[in-house]
């Protein structure tokens, strides 16, 4: 997993993938559901390249499975200890402007399960 990335998508594709598979379709037939070309499906499986948000909320409706489940155990925190500082006004004000950004409320839902999985991660180290 490369440094700074949130979600270990090599997890999220293997959950994809798991589903796919349960369900019984080919890559072919989820890539023409999603209206994108089956290269492109096969390299979310093998986390090779990243769905954004909204992607991933098609993705699991496709597949029949939750953003929540399909996130669990794939989303990682590093706590850096140099930075003690007890407000973090700049990520704050990042955090709320992507926040603002969204308009679908099952993406807000998705960012909050996303954001309560860090949180656990945070509270076990």
């Amino acid at each position: 997993m490369e440094t700074g990335n949130v979600i270990d998508y090599r997890i999220l594709g293997k959950r994809m993938k798991d589903a796919r598979e349960r369900l019984g379709k080919t890559q072919s037939e989820i890539a023409d559901e999603l209206n994108i070309i089956v290269s492109t499906y096969g390299k979310f499986e093998r986390g090779s390249l990243k769905p954004n948000l909204e992607r991933l909320i098609a993705i699991c409706t496709i597949l029949n499975i939750s953003v929540q489940d399909t996130l669990r155990g794939a989303v990682r925190v590093e706590i850096n200890m140099s930075n003690q500082s007890p407000t973090h006004d700049d990520e704050i004000l990042m955090f709320k402007n992507l926040l603002n950004q969204c308009r679908k409320p099952e993406t807000i839902r998705t960012m909050l399960t996303i954001c309560a999985e860090i949180a656990m991660l945070e509270n076990v180290r």
